[in-house]
């Protein structure tokens, strides 16, 4: 177990102690405690410092429970639990799941579930990072047996099923913002990133992360140009434990991956369109090189979108090429 691990563990009761009394309680020394209170500080832990030289947190840190996350997968029959890693920090779950891949580690059916990232990461390398211990950051690899040119879609999917088990578990509804984005309340509730990988034999390998808000004390702290939400904000009396929640999503995500190469993104299209929160909407698709002023007319087959342009022409684009936004709505910077 990690130093940090150790205090927070100890911090968890929000009681107040002085370093010395940290340092016995965790099992270290003084300045041990020291760093790991600077760093958590850093990551974003409010840490008050009372009258009496001694530390709190200023509301109650519950780190996820490994036993409990396992419990629950094997409750669902996941075949992959022996392949799954919980880590209180990391840079990137789909980092780390990146160097075991380059290290000669087959990460088919491998995940890594973690309560904090230091270099989470969105669409176009924007950052994604939220208070530690407050969310659901995941990643999972999977070599899907089919030709690069047929993911396309894939992460469309994909947020179809967080949708679909946030309905189920915390009566949320949820919209989705072509290519890869959750939202709640006409703001962002969370996101999908998926990654291609060098694999053996011709079919890709991709690793997919998954980021969701649940119980952001700070919602000033997301590295977004856009308004956020978490689910805490919506689901009312419902209250879901962030394990339960991992392990639906791990569950339910490893059955759509294992259907996609025999029914493509075709079989999701309509559902995505009845949740795209720009459907038949006057919309924009800007890039640094042009931008589409049209009306919005959802997914095809394929996943790609479809804008009725001004002029009458549909136009479709792929999520590599443009990013959209409602039609007025200033750029992301």
């Amino acid at each position: 177990m990690s130093d940090r691990l150790k205090l927070i563990q100890v911090l968890s009761s929000i009681q107040s102690h002085t370093v010395s009394e940290l340092a016995v309680l965790a099992g270290l020394d003084d300045q041990a405690v020291l760093e790991s209170l600077d760093a958590l500080q850093a990551d974003g832990i409010q840490i008050e410092k009372t009258d009496k030289d001694a530390f709190r947190v200023s509301r109650a840190i519950k780190p996820l429970n490994s036993g409990q996350l396992r419990a629950f997968l094997e409750s669902k029959n996941y075949e992959f639990l022996e392949y799954l890693t919980v880590l209180d920090t990391v840079d990137s779950s789909s980092s780390w799941l990146g160097r075991k891949n380059d290290a000669g580690e087959s990460i088919h059916g491998r995940a890594c579930v973690t309560d904090f990232q230091s270099a989470g990461r969105g669409r176009r390398g924007r950052q994604w990072q939220g208070s530690p211990y407050s969310h659901i950051m995941f990643s999972l690899g999977w070599k899907l047996g089919i030709a690069l040119g047929e993911i396309e879609g894939l992460s469309l999917s994909v947020g179809l099923i967080i949708a679909s088990v946030i309905r189920e578990l915390a009566n949320v509804e949820i919209g989705l913002k072509w290519p890869n984005d959750l939202w709640c309340a006409n703001r962002k509730l969370g996101g999908v990133l998926i990654e291609t990988r060098p694999s053996q034999g011709p079919n890709p390998l991709v690793i997919i992360g998954v980021g969701l808000n649940i119980d952001e004390p700070r919602p000033d702290f997301l590295e977004v140009n856009q308004g956020i939400t978490d689910l805490a904000n919506h689901a009312g009396n419902i209250t879901i434990s962030r394990e339960e929640l991992a392990a639906a999503l791990l569950s339910k995500i490893v059955q759509k991956l294992k259907a996609f190469p025999g029914q493509g993104f075709s079989a999701d299209q309509s559902q995505f369109n009845r949740l795209d929160i720009y459907f038949e909407k006057e919309i924009e698709a800007v890039s640094i090189r042009e931008k589409i002023h049209g009306t919005s007319e959802g997914v095809d087959m394929k996943g790609r979108y479809q804008i009725r342009s001004s002029n009458g022409d549909l136009v479709v684009i792929s999520a590599a090429e443009l990013s959209l936004r409602a039609a007025g709505q200033q750029p992301e910077r």
